[in-house]
């Protein structure tokens, strides 16, 4: 796939390189900067996307144009005397996206101090911890959270899903029984979570057996949830192939009624279950790919742990 807006890659070879890059950034272009620049400089080049590259030579001292063009992947031309400037791709300035996905940033949060020699014997307590970090640093939704199934035809199948309570016991959630991850879970009764709060840098990972909870504890989740989620959770087909916008809609309305005459009115089908994790993984990430990972597994009831390489 190609992208259809030009790029310009711009292979900084000078310090002060502000009138061309401003230059640049006037015209219809988007600007990748080879080169680490100063945040300041960033800030007054409006639409310029900085990205290092990695296949360029970084240093003040560099060769000739003209050397410097034979180590670019296109034709390129030199602008001034302080850096050289090429147009990704065909087509008019056509630009892939491969190359698109490699100029954006990643593992851009700022993680907390961890030492991952010293960590509780329970991932619970680390959990709970590296949890309420992720509140307190206004992570949007921290209690989401990827679930992994094994679909029916075998393949693994996954949807994000809320996380209703953390607990000695293990982590809970849930859903209509008649859903399509309540059929794989029957027929399949193991998942893993993964929870991911970029603005720390930090996942973790669990996997083991599910268990449901007993139809008292489904009714109370269920009767805590608001008008609305409850309305569609009586109503809903979930994942069945729907007609139309307009005949969902119909049957939510025909079940806020039905809420209205009857407000402890719960659905026959919805489920909580308890993911009791094997094995936990926390994983922070390093600038420099030399992330931080420890790995719990319990056996015969007890944790141990053990740090693992990036």
């Amino acid at each position: 796939m190609r992208l259809a807006h030009p790029t310009l890659r711009v292979h900084v070879r000078h310090r002060e390189p502000e009138v061309a890059l401003l230059e640049l950034a006037a015209r219809d272009f988007d600007l990748v900067i080879a080169e680490e620049y100063p945040g300041d400089l960033l800030a007054r080049l409006p639409g310029v996307t900085f990205s290092p590259c990695a296949d360029c030579r970084s240093s003040t001292d560099t060769p000739a144009p003209s050397a410097w063009l034979q180590r670019l992947p296109h034709r390129g031309r030199a602008v001034g005397p302080w850096l050289v400037v090429e147009q990704d791709g065909e087509n008019g300035g056509m630009t892939s996206i491969r190359d698109h996905l490699r100029g954006l940033r990643s593992l851009e949060g700022t993680p907390p101090a961890f030492d991952p020699s010293v960590v509780p014997a329970d991932p619970t307590e680390l959990f709970l911890e590296w949890f309420q970090s992720a509140v307190d640093a206004r992570v949007a939704e921290p209690h989401a959270m990827t679930l992994s199934t094994i679909g029916l035809d075998g393949v693994p199948d996954a949807r994000v899903l809320i996380l209703k309570d953390v607990a000695d016991d293990g982590w809970w959630f849930a859903s209509s029984s008649e859903s399509a991850k309540g059929a794989q879970l029957d027929a399949a009764p193991v998942a893993a979570l993964t929870f991911y709060w970029p603005e720390l840098a930090r996942s973790v990972r669990l996997k083991g057996r599910v268990e449901p909870a007993d139809p008292e504890q489904s009714a109370e989740d269920f009767r805590n949830r608001g008008l609305g989620a409850r309305a569609v959770a009586l109503a809903s087909r979930e994942s069945q192939p729907l007609v139309s916008r307009a005949h969902s809609e119909k049957a939510i309305a025909a079940a806020r009624d039905r809420l209205a005459d009857d407000p402890r009115l719960v659905s026959a089908t919805w489920t909580l279950w308890c993911l009791l994790p094997d094995h936990v993984e926390f994983w922070q990430a390093d600038h420099e790919r030399q992330h931080l990972r420890v790995q719990y597994h319990r056996a015969s009831n007890s944790w141990s742990s053990t740090m693992l390489w990036p």
